[in-house]
């Protein structure tokens, strides 16, 4: 048995601690890992103490002599952990007392270790989360580069795990190193938090022997000190932003792992991974097993417990320290070491594994064009015509795609002569309404006026051209054939009429120029598809006209990168 009397905490107990209870409430095994958080945070505290005159010049340099010996003797692997070391705290001020005496006693002078653990932890975990922001960008500039290496890789892209469209294989690795992004931005913030100093908050109440908290700050290298003395000694809610951090990192790498995975099988073929970072079967010698990725899927899991156990501890506890909080530190480290062999294996995984292009375009199929051929009728548009006429007056709507005006109906008309006319023009948007009054009303109207005059370009709805690609999707699935072998003749029976009422609806401005409807005369719809519908089936136009930002499109992808790079070169700085 310990006696309590041997303890920091020992001056009003009476007798030994019960061998269990002394094993149940040590942190020593796990805790040591603060050692050299410890020893950096009692000797800025003992400088302290000598600036507030609470020891002598000579003493701090004993204090200050000593701590470099226990750092030493921790770093050499010398540093001998004795029955009764509760935790890395009192193990320090016990080898502290073994080398310079009773002075190391005042070490403790104003400090209580519900201050001190929580500056610890607060400096390991800064310096952890430096060592991750560095594995992070290390993944980031494998992936950039290699997106850069392979941007001429065109490949299936996926959603609900069935093939959607083509993209190229540089846009995939980027959606990843994107994510990875957000998460090293993340972890600033965080960082942002972690850096305050609890140092000098005491217990609860706070430091009443005129410790110069400002130099506690300068020497250990924070940004602000903690406002509130109850709050930086009781609060553990920087230990769970990391651990939330942590959390959606390995959500994000997860994902590119099971991706990853699928990719690397027989039946997908995309990718093969180095031996380096794959296993085999104890039975099948054929197996070459993804064991790194798979490993990486499932310690999202494990972190995510981390998190969701730590949390259930701080619910429901009081204000301020309890012993409930002594449950952080395993949380914390676990959680690092998961995340930092994470991110190593992760870019050793993607810097070393092969593509096959020539598996990734053979998986491409015309099926996946059916959206190009959806956004061909868009941009081509349907002819078609109407007229509605109301005792000699009568409405023309003409559409224009490009803003560019339809000529003048006085020039269209046909044949010359036959009808005496005036009109009137109002353009809304891209619509060109015309009003032309008859006055020949006893004129035949299939004599006065020729089809022509009353033809205008309808740019088909999505909805509609979606409908009618899916019809071409359903004709070829029919015929057993591929989307890009069914003849022009077969689409053009796929017919679409943009009627009079469908165009009202879309121009409710309508009604205000006076368009009487009293008869319509409609003529059929020209075909949907031209011989022109042949620049649909290829793979490589169908990439390059997302060009917008944040696209599959070469120029867009490079922009990317280019975007990328920019800001790994700040953040590696």
């Amino acid at each position: 048995m310990a006696s309590s009397g041997t303890k920091l905490w020992g001056g009003r107990f009476v007798g030994d601690t019960d061998p269990i209870m002394e094993k149940f409430n040590a942190s020593i095994t796990y805790d040591r890992r603060l050692w050299a958080a410890d020893v950096r945070g009692s000797q800025a505290y003992a400088k302290a103490l000598q600036t507030a005159g609470l020891v002598t010049g000579d003493e701090m340099k004993r204090l200050l002599g000593g701590l470099d010996t226990v750092y030493e003797e921790w770093s050499s692997g010398h540093f001998q952990i004795k029955a009764g070391d509760e935790d890395v705290h009192t193990a320090n001020e016990r080898r502290l007392k073994e080398l310079i005496g009773e002075v190391a006693g005042k070490l403790h002078t104003g400090r209580s270790r519900n201050d001190q653990v929580v500056t610890d932890m607060r400096l390991w975990l800064r310096d952890a989360i430096n060592t991750l922001k560095g594995n992070s960008l290390q993944l980031i500039s494998t992936m950039v580069d290699r997106a850069a290496a392979e941007i001429d890789i065109l490949f299936p892209g996926y959603t609900h795990m069935q093939r959607a469209q083509p993209i190229r294989w540089s846009h995939w690795i980027l959606s990843h190193a994107v994510a990875l992004r957000r998460d090293v931005e993340k972890l600033d913030e965080t960082l942002r938090r972690v850096n305050v100093l609890p140092l000098g908050s005491g217990a609860i109440a706070g430091n009443p022997l005129a410790i110069d908290r400002e130099l506690l700050r300068k020497e250990l290298d924070f940004d602000t000190i903690s406002i509130n003395s109850m709050d930086a000694t009781g609060q553990r809610d920087f230990v769970v932003e990391f651990l939330f951090w942590a959390s959606m990192c390995l959500t994000h790498l997860s994902k590119m792992a099971e991706d990853l995975i699928l990719y690397s099988t027989k039946e997908f073929s995309f990718i093969q991974l180095s031996d380096a970072y794959s296993t085999g079967s104890s039975l099948m010698p054929q197996k070459k097993n993804a064991d790194s990725l798979e490993l990486i899927r499932s310690k999202a899991g494990r972190v995510f417990g981390r998190c969701a156990g730590f949390l259930m501890i701080l619910k429901g506890l009081p204000s301020t320290y309890n012993k409930d909080l002594q449950e952080d530190k395993e949380a914390m480290f676990d959680t690092y070491d998961t995340v930092d062999a994470v991110l190593q294996v992760a870019t050793g995984v993607v810097s070393t594994l092969q593509v096959n292009r020539i598996a990734m375009e053979a998986a491409l199929s015309p099926d996946m064009l059916a959206t190009d051929l959806a956004y061909y009728l868009v941009r081509k548009g349907v002819w078609s015509s109407f007229l509605s006429m109301n005792h000699g007056q009568c409405s023309l709507m003409l559409y224009s795609r490009s803003h560019i005006d339809i000529p003048c109906v006085q020039d269209i008309l046909k044949p010359e002569g036959c009808l005496t006319h005036q009109y009137t023009r109002y353009r809304s948007g891209r619509f060109l309404f015309i009003s032309i009054m008859c006055y020949q009303e006893n004129m035949s109207l299939s004599l006065a006026l020729s089809p022509i005059s009353f033809i205008y370009v309808c740019q088909m709805p999505f909805r509609e051209a979606h409908s009618c690609s899916g019809k071409v999707v359903f004709l070829a699935e029919s015929k057993n054939i591929p989307l890009n072998q069914i003849t022009l003749e077969h689409l053009q029976t796929v017919r679409y009429t943009c009627s009079h009422t469908h165009i009202q609806k879309t121009c409710p401005n309508a009604d205000a120029f006076s368009v009487c409807v009293h008869k319509i005369f409609a003529l059929p719809s020209s075909p949907l598809f031209d011989a022109d519908v042949s620049s649909v089936w290829d793979y490589g136009s169908s990439v390059e006209q997302y060009s917008a930002p944040g696209g599959t499109a070469r120029s867009s992808i490079n922009a990317q990168i280019e975007n990328m790079r920019a800001w790994l070169k700040t953040h590696k700085q």
